[in-house]
C-alpha cells in the first residue's frame, strides 16, 4: 500500500510530457526518500540497476497511464453511481419534505376554514342581538311612555301636567 501510494505519489509530482527520455533527478530522488520511508526508514537509498534509472521512471509513468486508463471508466462509474444514489436519496428527502409541508398546510387551512365558519356565525349571532337590543330598546321607550301616563309623540308632557310625567303617580305634585 505505502509503496502503491508512493508511485502515486511519484507519478503525481512527475513532469507531463510526452518526450520519451531520461526522467529528471527529482522525481527519482523522491522515489528513493519514498521507498526510505515505505522500508522502516532504512537510511541506504533505493536505487534502480545501472543504466536503467531513467528507464525504471519512464516505464513507472507509463504503467502509470496505463493504470490510470484502465482505472478511470471504473472510478468514473463508482462516482456516477454514488451521485446517482445520493440524487435518489435527496429526491426522497425532498418528497418527505414536501408531503409534510402539504400535511402542515393542510392542517393550517383547515382550521382557518373553521375560525372563518366560527367567525360567521358570531357576526350572524352579532346582528341578532343588535336586533333584540333595537327591538328591547324601542319597548322600553313604550313602557316608559305608557308608565308616564303620556301619550307617544309628546302629549305625555301636557296630560301628565308638568314634569316629565312624575304627576302621574302623584309624585311632585302639590
Amino acid at each position: 500500500l505505502a509503496v502503491a501510494r508512493t508511485q502515486r505519489d511519484v507519478a503525481r509530482c512527475a513532469p507531463r510530457s510526452s518526450s520519451p527520455g531520461p526522467a529528471p533527478a527529482a522525481p527519482r530522488r523522491m522515489a528513493q526518500v519514498a521507498g526510505d520511508a515505505a522500508g522502516g526508514g532504512r537510511s541506504a537509498p533505493f536505487s534502480s540497476p545501472p543504466g536503467l534509472e531513467g528507464a525504471a521512471v519512464h516505464r513507472g509513468s507509463e504503467g502509470m497511464e496505463a493504470l490510470k486508463t484502465a482505472l478511470l471508466p471504473e472510478i468514473d462509474d463508482k462516482v456516477a453511481a454514488k451521485v446517482e444514489e445520493l440524487w435518489q436519496k435527496g429526491k426522497v428527502m425532498l418528497g418527505q419534505v414536501m408531503k409534510k409541508q402539504k400535511e402542515s398546510t393542510d392542517q393550517l387551512s383547515a382550521e382557518i376554514t373553521k375560525c372563518l365558519e366560527k367567525q360567521a356565525a358570531l357576526e350572524q349571532e352579532n346582528e341578532k342581538l343588535k336586533q333584540v337590543l333595537l327591538n328591547l330598546s324601542s319597548r322600553l321607550g313604550l313602557l316608559s311612555t305608557v308608565l308616564s301616563g303620556g301619550l307617544p309623540g309628546g302629549a305625555a308632557a301636557a296630560a301628565g301636567g308638568g314634569a316629565g310625567g312624575a304627576g302621574a303617580f302623584g309624585i311632585g305634585s302639590s
